[in-house]
């Protein structure tokens, strides 16, 4: 491995083990809610009926990353056909990999564990008790009803964008980095401020986020040596 996707690996494994050792009681979590949460008049930053800034924060950032897979693909496709993009190839298949992966993940995970948002909670603006990771709701509280927040789904498409810091495009590795930041943080305090999302959700989007895009750049340098793969950009 790089030392790129050594440390990618190592803060990816360890943050996500912080995250879910300092978030477990749920307290430091709902002491960070209360920044986005107007308990005088009851309501969020921004409204679940958010007409205004939905589009900025929500709706364009996911087309942007829809175009940028179908750009992506287009090129992988073209490589095999246009030389002068043939270089292009397997970094556009790592990115697709990880635009594809590590949403898929993100909601794999969203389908099981069964955590309320915050909106649905007590002391906020639902009724539920905020319980812990796998916890069960206690009896007659959730009326089997299954919830779909964590982790944070929205952010991970933004986060996938992590993946440009394995790259190797620029010597400096904190601004191959910046994009998935930016961009997934963005989407992320979106939600955080309608109330889908607490901050431990987006965390461990994050973490698990650069570990997997650390793991797929080791596996496509692999790749690239088993099918000897020459002079591939980023790589």
């Amino acid at each position: 491995m790089t030392r790129r996707e050594t440390l990618g690996v190592a803060i990816g494994t360890g943050g996500l083990a912080l995250t879910l050792v300092l978030f477990a009681s749920g307290h430091l979590d709902e002491q960070i809610q209360w920044l986005f949460f107007d308990s005088a008049g009851g309501g969020w930053v921004f409204p679940e009926r958010d007409n205004l800034w939905r589009p900025v924060f929500y709706t364009w950032p996911k087309t942007a990353l829809y175009v940028l897979a179908g750009c992506l693909f287009l090129v992988w496709s073209a490589s095999f056909f246009a030389e002068r993009v043939v270089r292009y190839r397997l970094a556009a298949f790592y990115l697709l990999a990880c635009l594809a992966l590590v949403p898929l993940a993100a909601n794999g995970l969203k389908a099981v564990t069964n955590i309320a948002c915050p909106s649905e909670v007590a002391p906020f603006s639902g009724n539920l008790p905020h319980v812990g990771l796998f916890e069960p709701y206690p009896p007659g509280t959730a009326d089997g009803r299954r919830f779909r927040c964590w982790p944070a789904g929205h952010a991970s498409g933004g986060f996938a964008l992590l993946g440009l810091g394995f790259l190797g495009f620029s010597r400096r590795v904190w601004i191959g980095f910046l994009p998935g930041l930016a961009v997934g943080w963005t989407m992320g305090l979106y939600q955080m401020a309608k109330g889908v999302h607490f901050l431990s959700h987006t965390l461990v989007t994050m973490f698990g986020a650069l570990l997997i895009c650390a793991l797929l750049s080791v596996l496509a340098r692999r790749l690239a040596d088993r099918l000897g793969l020459k002079g591939q950009a980023g790589f």
